[in-house]
């Protein structure tokens, strides 16, 4: 069975439709008085990480276990459209949220009140000034980069086995580095369990961990403490690519993680646990 599009052309003017009721509830629940897209393009920095190949797992490159998915044929022609009728840009090289964090930064910081709508956790990390309109939060929710909005919050929503995660700031964050991203699929917890001594660990047992934590330092180092306890001081593995790496350090690990959960800050950024430990006064030597 081949996925095709049925009635084409009713497809199209269908999705168009749907982009402009999206563009037009952003406005209205804001006020804004511009509004900037970001269409993903190719390539991604992300897939060059060199993450552990991992057992039970045909490929360990960040996405890389995604299975395929079905691109509507439509696909292309809306994007063509909204890069025709609307300040619209493509994301090369990096993913649509990257650009949108580095824009979004670099006008907040000119004094612009800025604004961000969408439904991807990614950004859900980004909380100097920016304006969740739809997601996890039921009402726009406007975060103005206090102490308490960059903590953020975890928590999870659902009954049973399905427990999706929610929240915002360094402890969404903090979620992505100790269970992994269910989406991203680079899955820190397999590479702990299996190159450590991690047992089982759900995401109602991340979220206790978490949120006994009432502060940014004692958060991030409660994330480093976990990478301590549960991977050797040294060790050898070999990555996704098929290259051995030497003596690496629970810290080189987190790090990687770092890379694949944290958007892009401004341009040619690249994330460095490091710099945020400093930041904090974390020892990590």
């Amino acid at each position: 069975i081949v996925n095709g599009q049925r009635n084409h052309d009713k497809a199209v003017v269908f999705a168009k439709q749907s982009c402009k009721a999206k563009i037009a509830e952003a406005i209205k629940k804001t006020d804004a008085t511009k509004v900037i897209l970001f269409l993903g393009n190719t390539g991604n920095f992300r897939d060059q990480i060199p993450l552990p190949q991992l057992k039970n797992y045909e490929c360990s490159t960040y996405k890389g276990q995604r299975s395929g998915g079905y691109r509507p044929d439509t696909l292309e022609e809306v994007k063509e459209w909204l890069l025709t009728n609307w300040d619209s840009h493509w994301a090369v090289g990096q993913e649509a949220d990257d650009c949108i964090v580095i824009t979004k930064n670099e006008l907040y910081n000119r004094g612009n009140k800025v604004y961000i709508a969408g439904v991807d956790k990614d950004f859900l990390n980004e909380t100097t000034g920016g304006l969740l309109i739809v997601g996890h939060h039921e009402q726009p929710v406007y975060k103005n980069g206090t102490n308490e909005d960059v903590l953020g919050e975890f928590y999870t929503k659902g009954k049973g086995s399905y427990n999706k995660p929610c929240g915002g700031g360094d402890k969404f964050l903090a979620y992505q580095l100790l269970h992994g991203d269910d989406t991203d699929l680079y899955l820190p917890t397999k590479f702990m369990q299996e190159f450590g001594t991690l047992g089982k660990l759900g995401i109602k047992g991340v979220e206790k961990y978490i949120n006994q934590f009432n502060t940014r330092k004692d958060l991030w180092q409660g994330v480093y403490d976990f990478y301590l306890e549960y991977l050797p001081s040294k060790m050898d593995y070999l990555d996704c690519f098929g290259v051995t790496h030497k003596d690496k350090s629970p810290l080189y690990f987190l790090n990687l993680y770092y890379q694949c959960a944290l958007m892009q800050q401004y341009a040619d950024h690249k994330a460095d646990i490091r710099v945020l430990f400093d930041e904090l006064g974390i020892n990590y030597d």
